[in-house]
């Protein structure tokens, strides 16, 4: 009973908070919106801090996906072929030793991937200080342990009677792989795919530090604004919740998508 009391008000407690941080930032984002209309975000250029004004969103979201596509490309080819090594092709006790390192790997702080990028990614592919290549690679590998787990746990989940029946039609086990597996675990990987791309979107201190200030990330340009000085109440405080708020609508559209598309894949 007192385990189920305290994981109840574990639950309240996050939920009271989560409330408190989406009240927080709709009450500072209509603040914003009550002195700049929600058409200005259309504008072609971001220059909040300048005069004159420009509230256009669109470089910000611009510089996001950037980061995210690169990252994109390097996560996802590479834990693909690592659960698929995981699940199917390594023996179990490779599976015992590997899959609980790969999980390590992914409590590796940002903020060392993001000094990894600015030491060691940016001078050996001779690139600028300062750039979104670098960003976008250690993005990529700060996502790929967690994209290899998701990736691993949705092909390890198809049913071996599935396998067997391919076996059993004549199929050796890269085409069962290829023509049966991976199709029969498509929704956890399209989520395993939407979740990694959620939080490439919301990474902040890799590329405040590997990218600088340009090209600018929705998340990386809050993180930059919130370490000078921003007086409390200006617009130019709202204009940081009012991003903070379009982050969070961005990243809790593509984690209901992904919890939907896992509830698919376990009903089936």
């Amino acid at each position: 009973m007192k385990l189920e009391r305290a994981l109840s008000v574990l639950t309240l407690l996050s939920v009271v908070t989560t409330a408190g941080i989406i009240i927080t930032l709709i009450g500072e984002s209509a603040g914003f919106f009550a002195e700049i209309s929600p058409l200005r975000l259309l504008e072609a250029e971001w220059r909040p801090f300048l005069v004159p004004h420009a509230f256009g969103v669109a470089p910000l979201l611009f510089g996001t996906l950037a980061v995210t596509c690169i990252a994109a490309c390097v996560a996802f080819p590479l834990g693909l072929l690592a659960a698929i090594y995981l699940a199917e092709l390594g023996p179990a006790s490779a599976r015992a030793v590997l899959k609980p390192m790969l999980e390590l790997l992914a409590g590796v702080p940002s903020v060392v991937l993001g000094y990894v990028a600015l030491r060691y990614f940016t001078p050996t592919l001779h690139l600028q200080p300062f750039n979104i290549v670098s960003a976008g690679i250690a993005v990529g590998l700060m996502l790929l342990p967690t994209f290899a787990t998701l990736c691993d746990d949705a092909i390890y989940a198809v049913p071996q009677g599935v396998r067997e029946s391919a076996y059993a039609l004549g199929a050796d086990q890269l085409r069962t792989l290829f023509a049966v597996v991976l199709p029969a675990a498509r929704s956890g990987l399209v989520a395993a795919v939407l979740l990694s791309v959620s939080r490439a979107v919301g990474e902040t201190m890799i590329v405040a530090i590997a990218a600088g200030a340009s090209p600018q990330t929705v998340a990386g340009f809050m993180a930059q604004m919130t370490l000078g000085d921003v007086s409390f109440g200006t617009l130019e405080h709202r204009t940081l919740f009012m991003l903070g708020l379009l982050l969070f609508v961005i990243t809790c559209a593509l984690n209901i998508t992904a919890h939907r598309l896992v509830r698919q894949a376990v009903s089936q």
